[in-house]
């Protein structure tokens, strides 16, 4: 790379910065704190950290997209099985033999059987989530919580839980008052 102001310091290059992450990761390996390491190189602390969690995510980011693919891979197959269970006909055996129905005109039509393509459907969907969680394809699910408080509290512990709120509210009050006075 040509520097274009001979003046001002050399200009860091990927392959200076890959070999710094390359460095500091190692050193880490070897159990060197954040500091040793920050000393040993030169780099500062924020830098060093960044480097080691940069090295962290090009060495694993690979393999866990193989992972991911690999099984992705494995429900597609799971899935052709699945559907081909589908779409098959399934009759009702009994004592070794199909089940008939006639019907007012006296033809006989072997019975089906929901069963087999039921579980299919269940273990189709089962397939389906799985493969939404690889893909990060569902939405966070949001939760919200109360707390209530019980009158099947034992004597002691509601006064506890009284004592803890007053202690609470005068500590917030004496920040409130501090405030105040400084103008903060």
């Amino acid at each position: 790379m040509t520097q274009i102001q001979t003046w001002a310091p050399p200009r860091y290059t990927n392959a200076h910065f890959a070999e710094e992450q390359r460095i500091c990761y190692e050193m880490r390996l070897r159990g060197m704190p954040l500091r040793a390491i920050a000393e040993a190189t030169g780099l500062s602390l924020t830098t060093v950290w960044r480097r080691i969690d940069c090295e962290i995510k090009e060495t694993l980011d690979p393999l866990r997209s193989k992972v991911r693919e690999l099984e992705i891979e494995r429900l597609d197959r799971m899935q052709l099985i699945v559907l081909a269970v589908l779409e098959r006909e399934h009759l009702v055996i009994s004592d070794g033999r199909v089940v008939y129905r006639t019907d007012a005109n006296g033809e006989k039509t072997p019975v089906q059987d929901p069963g087999p393509a039921l579980a299919a459907i269940d273990r189709l969907l089962k397939i389906q989530e799985r493969r939404a969680r690889l893909l990060g394809l569902d939405a966070p699910t949001k939760v919200d919580t109360t707390i209530t408080e019980s009158a099947q509290l034992a004597p002691d512990t509601a006064a506890m839980i009284a004592d803890a709120k007053a202690m609470a509210e005068a500590q917030e009050a004496a920040i409130r008052s501090r405030r105040e006075q400084t103008g903060v």
